[in-house]
């Protein structure tokens, strides 16, 4: 024991009382940090706090409660905590680092940067503080830095399977998508069951048009999750505008989806028997999997930057300047049924630019209605055109009661600006703000990754696919979430709702 260890341990003993001496003190900590690794947070929290009876500025003490206060979810308390440990003792890179963590969480990402940079002056070659580095680079745009970090991190130790996989995704978004397949790769190899590089990989692929290696990807991971929902999403995805060479159930089932013939007419009868063909081909194959899609779409699809536009809204709360020019027709149906009725007339649709369209369930709590039909259009003439084309082919299909309209942009933007909906008389009533320039540049400056052309001009096959097989399940499944008993219509079997926010009472 060192002159510094002897005058502690004095000072402890004269602080400890009868109750607690330095031996025991010393003893309580080790205790104390053994429950913490062992996961027992609580007998962990007792024991530190107890020792800070005694010695309230004991530095070790005050960074394992920050530490616990992170693992507990309270990123502010940690904050508190560790910054008074660092205080103390600037020296420990153990807690720059996690206190850069709490600040991350807290979304200040430039003190978190600052942190975890701290903690490399301190000990250079700390693996897990340039991954953190790298993670919260790449969240606040800085993804050259970022790489350089990542590659820090797996320079140090190569088999981070974490730091590949997220090198990978900054890498996509840096348009590097050679380097982006090595490093997925990389990351599968140390660690195989790491599914999010598995449908990373396949992205990047798809990305460089290698359609059937990415379907090969995403089949084999399937193999080993045959229950993961982002896994089955994305090659249902995939299947919707490519056919595989190599047989797998999800593509023999699209394969026999695409023989279902789309009903003549749309009477109900008509459309439970297509709904029960779906029903048998996904139990043929045992697709009864867990995949999220709610929407039906149809049409010419055009990438129009829609995650770059929500980022600037959710950001900033600004419309951006090309949202004041997008126009769609909406169209709202009562039931289920009539739900899948118009997306059948969607299918069949002409119009002028094979626009755009999709029929969906409405998830968002915040936004009236259940059953939508949406039309994108190019400009306020073509949606006119398009309103005039769409209530005429719903005549004599859909009840009276469907509604047809034009709006403005997305239903989020309203909520925040009503005068944005107001586009009844001759001019809209709100324009495009131009102080909200600057937004929309950081924005492109930090927040949007590089932009890839889309892989596909229609969205999907002719007829049936699989996709939108599972979406009519879906769309069944929030029917008897939101009590629209219209699904028995088309089904004898069991409909497990969904988890979802409460929605407004049902009413046709």
């Amino acid at each position: 024991m060192n002159r510094a260890d002897k005058r502690r341990q004095q000072k402890l003993a004269q602080k400890a009382g009868p109750g607690l001496n330095a031996p025991t003190v010393q003893h309580a900590l080790n205790a104390a940090i053994q429950h913490h690794s062992a996961g027992r947070l609580a007998e962990a929290e007792g024991l530190y706090r107890q020792i800070l009876q005694v010695e309230p500025r004991q530095p070790d003490v005050l960074y394992h409660l920050g530490l616990i206060a992170q693992q507990m979810g309270h990123p502010q308390d940690a904050v508190n905590l560790i910054g008074e440990a660092i205080r103390i003792n600037p020296k420990n890179p153990a807690a720059h680092n996690i206190l850069g963590n709490a600040l991350k969480a807290l979304g200040q990402l430039d003190q978190a940067v600052d942190s975890y940079r701290q903690a490399l002056k301190i000990k250079p070659d700390f693996v897990e503080a340039h991954y953190n580095l790298g993670n919260a680079l790449a969240m606040s745009g800085q993804r050259d830095q970022a790489a350089n970090s990542y590659r820090k991190a797996i320079r140090l130790n190569p088999n981070v399977a974490q730091a590949h996989g997220n090198l990978g995704n900054v890498l996509i978004e840096l348009g590097q998508l050679d380097d982006a397949v090595a490093s997925f790769q990389k990351a599968i190899e140390c660690q195989p069951d790491y599914i999010d590089a598995h449908r990373n990989l396949a992205k990047a692929l798809e990305y460089q048009g290698r359609f059937d290696d990415a379907a090969e990807v995403l089949g084999t991971a399937l193999k080993a999750a045959p229950d993961n929902g982002p896994l089955n999403d994305a090659l249902v995805d995939l299947l919707n505008y490519h056919t595989p060479t190599r047989s797998g159930p999800h593509s023999d089932a699209q394969t026999d989806l695409q023989a279902i013939a789309l009903p003549d007419s749309l009477s109900d009868e008509s459309v439970k028997a297509m709904y029960q063909n779906c029903e048998g081909v996904l139990k043929t194959h045992d697709l009864a999997c867990d995949v999220s899609a709610s929407q039906l779409w149809r049409g010419v699809i055009e990438d129009q930057g829609c995650d770059r536009h929500m980022k600037v809204f959710n950001t900033f709360n600004a419309i951006p300047e090309y949202c004041f020019g997008c126009y769609k027709v909406v169209v709202g149906v009562g039931t289920v049924v009539d739900l899948i009725k118009l997306a059948l007339v969607f299918d069949g649709l002409d119009l002028p630019h094979d626009n755009a369209r999709k029929c969906h369930v409405e998830l968002r709590p915040d936004v009236s209605g259940f059953y939508k039909g949406l039309v994108y259009c190019k400009g306020r003439d073509d949606a006119d055109k398009v309103e005039e084309i769409v209530a005429a082919a719903l005549k004599d299909v859909l009840p009276d009661t469907v509604t047809v309209a034009v709006k403005r942009g997305c239903s989020e933007f309203p909520l925040a600006y009503p005068d944005y909906a107001d586009i009844s008389g001759g001019a809209p009533k709100m324009t495009y703000p131009e102080d909200w320039r600057q937004h929309e540049t950081y924005v492109d400056e930090h927040l949007v990754g590089h932009s890839y052309p889309s892989a596909f001009t229609s969205h999907s096959h002719d007829g049936l696919t699989l996709r939108d097989a599972l979406v009519l399940q879906n769309w069944l499944a929030y029917a008897a979430t939101v009590g629209d008993d219209c699904y028995k219509v088309l089904t004898k079997g069991p409909v497990e709702k969904l988890q979802m926010a409460e929605r407004p009472g049902f009413k046709s």
